[in-house]
């Protein structure tokens, strides 16, 4: 009998509970190991392993560590417990791509036309205005929350990134860099589905994965070499 079994079966009789740091497949070592040392105290055959009569294996707790957060069994699903492991990978893409994107358009207009940039009307239109000043209105409200980023482009939504470019003095930017000005758009409106279902706390399918892979690595080759100046 293996040492760590042995000291497994006092520990049980001495009324730990196994199953509470153990695993299946350890459990179930033990109680075969327990099962032939009680046949030997008692003077029977000690009983076999078969296929068909494997000791009964205990229940163990799974635990899905969330960061610093353990969540039970009984808390979550185990489909839910891996989408959830599979998808914070795709989280950390989609918040490098869209920050990204974010970073180099501000950055970029920043240069071209000062830190006042957004205050353009031929590159900020009326609607768009309307639904950042909504979001930092809200953001007010919410004080003990920690606030976005300082520069107003992170109050926008990703939709409105490929406007800010097809703007009128946008484009005067953004042409010696993007091939056509529907280039990032047709990006943004493939990511831009599967962004908003990450949002929402719903899982995707490989080919969905596979598909922001691809468009953030073509956004990443298209703007190798055009790196703005940093942004005060």
């Amino acid at each position: 009998m293996p040492s760590d079994v042995a000291t497994y079966i006092v520990a049980s009789r001495e009324g730990v509970r196994l199953h509470r740091h153990l695993d299946a497949e350890v459990l179930e070592q033990v109680a075969t190991f327990e099962a032939r040392l009680r046949a030997a105290e008692d003077g029977a055959p000690a009983p076999t392993a078969s296929p068909k009569a494997r000791a009964p294996k205990a229940s163990v707790q799974k635990v899905l560590r969330a960061g610093s957060v353990k969540v039970p069994s009984q808390a979550l699903s185990p489909k839910h417990m891996e989408d959830a492991r599979r998808m914070a990978e795709v989280y950390a893409v989609l918040y490098a791509f869209e920050n990204s994107m974010r970073e180099f358009i501000d950055g970029h207009l920043t240069a071209a036309y000062g830190a006042t940039w957004w205050d353009d009307p031929k590159i900020v239109n009326g609607d768009m205005r309307k639904i950042v000043e909504r979001n930092r209105s809200s953001e007010k409200r919410h004080r003990y929350h920690s606030a976005r980023n300082a520069r107003v482009i992170y109050y926008t939504d990703i939709g409105h990134l490929p406007l800010l470019v097809q703007s009128a003095n946008g484009w005067k930017v953004f042409k010696a860099i993007f091939p056509s000005d529907r280039w990032l758009a047709a990006r943004v409106e493939v990511v831009e589905t599967s962004r908003n279902a990450v949002a929402h706390m719903n899982p995707l399918e490989k080919r969905d994965i596979t598909r922001i892979n691809l468009n953030f690595e073509d956004w990443l080759d298209q703007i190798k070499g055009h790196a703005p100046p940093p942004v005060p």
